[in-house]
């Protein structure tokens, strides 16, 4: 197994089926750049309050300990890492460790649970679920992956008036395919 030695080496899977506009992509960034890595767990040594991980701190046993708390310093407030291990399965969850203010620590809550910077899911999960569905019946049950909203694709829309294409006149109702709703299309 060769493990990646670039960020160049990382290479995105095509079939991903999120995408990111520019917009997004900018504010990400943005993010990535003044607050860093807000995925997991982040802890403010200053105020003793979790940043994020509220929901994986909620599953973690309190009697865990924390381990292998290394200092570490960057521009953006990070002043250790550790991480914690479950002992049955061998698990870890990273533990990042910053030093922050209310405002940053505010800013950066919001901002990990912004969806207006995570991207977008496109009509390519549509069929990865329903594979789920059959083939991971119970753990796609239990992962709720039922509540993702799948995208319509445009192309696939269906005119009332049994055409080809939708009407753009804006007389023709078009008809989703997905859920039934009808609308005129809008320029």
């Amino acid at each position: 197994m060769v493990v990646p030695n670039t960020v160049a080496d990382l290479h995105p899977w095509q079939g991903n089926p999120r995408e990111i506009d520019e917009s997004e992509l900018s504010s990400l960034h943005r993010s990535m750049g003044e607050m860093g890595d807000l995925s997991g767990i982040v802890f403010n040594l200053r105020t003793r309050r979790l940043v994020t991980g509220h929901q994986r701190r909620k599953k973690l046993p309190d009697e865990l300990p924390v381990q292998g708390y290394t200092e570490v310093h960057d521009d953006t407030g990070t002043v250790g890492t550790a991480w914690v291990e479950d002992p049955n399965t061998g698990a870890r969850w990273a533990i990042r460790y910053v030093d922050w203010g209310e405002q940053m620590e505010l800013l950066a809550n919001l901002t990990a649970n912004n969806p207006g910077i995570q991207g977008h899911f496109t009509p390519a999960v549509g069929p990865m679920l329903e594979t789920l569905k059959t083939d991971l019946p119970e753990l796609s049950d239990s992962l709720r992956l039922a509540a993702i909203d799948i995208p319509v694709d445009p192309a696939s829309f269906v005119p009332q008036d049994g055409s080809t294409q939708p009407s753009l006149d804006h007389k023709n109702p078009v008809k989703c395919p997905e859920c039934g709703h009808e609308f005129s299309p809008s320029t």
